[in-house]
């Protein structure tokens, strides 16, 4: 054999068996959409480029021009499948293509076989086939058929409308995909750029159609996006449910937790853009936020906070798989900003009082055990003192209980002036009051509540045009002298109470 053809036939068999080693890549890679299409695009190539290789080996006219028209067999699916396959990887996680659309390129390539096959008849692939040079080294010069050129622009048109695709998807889409639409953009326009100058006699290898070079180039750099860009790992996911108008922020994380999608919610939120390609763990204040997302069940909801000042989040997910595999999740951050604070505004209001603005006897019920406990812990003491206005019925009866309301609220006003910022002040009800005073041992909370007892009886109270005076009595109890239960220390102080009441009042009992 001539070293030429030798070196031609050499060539197609490189790129067959590089197309088909690619197939077998790409079938063995996890679902994602496109495999199919993608991998019988290959197969295609390698019977085009196997074909082409048999035809230069041959040494006769008639096998020459018979393997060529052969080839129509993998020549026509090839771009069918290239540009089913682009369909695929833009839509098929939307819209699954139905299974019978993968045999039409097939069927069209044995059509046109059949054409080709039977072009004595008829020279509508192949006007004249004129053999050049003799064996071995002997080419065939084809003059192209009116169907050959039909065939050729329906092959561009449906390439064309493959790339604008690509191009339209380069626009629209997220730059962590823009690279991947590109890349596929670029290699696939390699083949056809090839395939061009061969029909326009510009690329030329002796007589050999150069196309099947060009798969081979576009193999060599989709096998490298696959391998070193993972070009499959990061799937278009959920591209049409993160719409601009979604006001709650909303990511959309891979199967590697990378950010793959996020609205403008997300990015006025976090603040970072692009939010696209960055790992939760080059985002600490979010991962923080979020939390471990394995013990987070689809359908299930956790309260998070984010920011300074923090915003409130309902935070759900929903696990996104393709192919019986989970390729990613998708968080949703419902704001609930304004409800948590309605919510603690409604908790505050519960546990105050409404005349005082003291805290009231509910929040002692909670606050209480809590402060015992810690006591308990710290090895500390915790006094509590209980106070009781004096002849409180009689100033009622007096002044009536408008008096009543403003000499509770100035008694309220001077027990939290006079606390400490550690101290809880509580009114239980009536004219009755509690003090809890962590830290403070039971003959420093006496000095202490007798140092207000005498403070107040001094103090006047002004009531439209009066001044109105009280007094209160007090008894204090301290854990763990007295008591080792919360409870049981509230008793003690009040039986302390009732000592001074019928001591003679505005005294302070322990």
């Amino acid at each position: 054999m001539h070293l030429p053809t030798y070196w031609l036939s050499l060539a197609m068999a490189v790129v067959s068996l590089a197309s088909l080693a690619l197939a077998w890549r790409i079938s063995r890679l996890p679902a994602f959409p496109g495999r199919l299409s993608f991998a019988l695009s290959m197969l295609a190539v390698v019977w085009w480029s196997a074909t082409v290789a048999i035809e230069h080996g041959s040494s006769l006219p008639e096998s020459k021009v018979f393997w060529a028209e052969i080839a129509w067999i993998g020549i026509v699916p090839t771009p069918g499948y290239w540009a089913l396959f682009i369909w695929d990887y833009i839509n098929g996680q939307r819209r699954a293509t139905p299974r019978f659309v993968y045999w039409l390129p097939l069927a069209a390539g044995v059509a046109i076989c059949a054409v080709a096959l039977t072009n004595a008849h008829h020279h509508l692939m192949y006007a004249q086939t004129i053999p050049t040079g003799t064996p071995p080294a002997m080419m065939i010069n084809y003059i192209h058929g009116p169907f050959f050129f039909v065939v050729m622009f329906s092959f561009y048109a449906l390439m064309l409308l493959a790339e604008l695709a690509l191009l339209a998807e380069v626009v629209r889409s997220s730059p962590l995909y823009r690279t991947h639409y590109l890349g596929l953009g670029a290699a696939s326009l390699i083949p056809w750029i090839i395939n061009i100058g061969y029909a326009t006699k510009t690329i030329t290898i002796g007589t050999a159609d150069p196309t099947t070079f060009g798969f081979l180039a576009m193999n060599l750099i989709l096998y490298w996006l696959v391998s070193q860009r993972q070009l499959f790992d990061l799937l278009p996911i959920a591209q049409d449910i993160l719409l601009d108008a979604v006001p709650d922020p909303v990511l959309v994380l891979d199967a590697a937790g990378r950010i793959t999608e996020s609205n403008p919610a997300a990015q006025r939120l976090l603040g970072a853009e692009p939010l696209e390609g960055r790992a939760l763990d080059a985002l600490p204040a979010l991962k923080d936020a979020l939390g471990p997302l394995d013990t987070l069940a689809a359908g299930a909801t956790r309260e998070v906070s984010i920011g300074d000042p923090a915003r409130y989040f309902d935070l759900g997910q929903e696990i996104l798989s393709y192919g019986g595999r989970a390729v990613g999740r998708l968080i949703l951050l419902r704001d609930i900003t304004h409800r948590k604070a309605l919510q603690q505004q409604l908790r505050e209001e519960a546990i105050r009082d409404a005349l005082t603005g003291l805290h009231n006897r509910r929040f002692f019920t909670e606050i209480g055990p809590v402060l015992l406990a810690e006591a308990q812990r710290q090895g500390t003491p915790l006094a509590a003192a209980m106070i009781d206005l004096d002849h409180f019925k009689r100033l009622n009866d007096t002044h009536g209980h408008a008096a009543g309301d403003a000499v509770l609220r100035a008694t309220g006003a001077f027990l939290k002036d006079s606390v400490r910022q550690s101290d809880l002040v509580f009114r239980l009800g009536g004219e009755e009051f509690l003090i809890l005073l962590p830290r403070t041992a039971a003959d420093q909370a006496l000095r202490r509540v007798d140092e207000w007892r005498a403070a107040f009886a001094a103090k006047t109270i002004d009531f439209e045009g009066a001044t109105l005076t009280a007094t209160f009595s007090a008894g204090v109890a301290a854990f763990p002298d007295d008591a080792a239960a919360i409870d049981a220390l509230l008793s003690h102080a009040d039986q302390a109470l009732y000592r001074a009441k019928t001591g003679g009042r505005n005294r302070t009992e322990g």
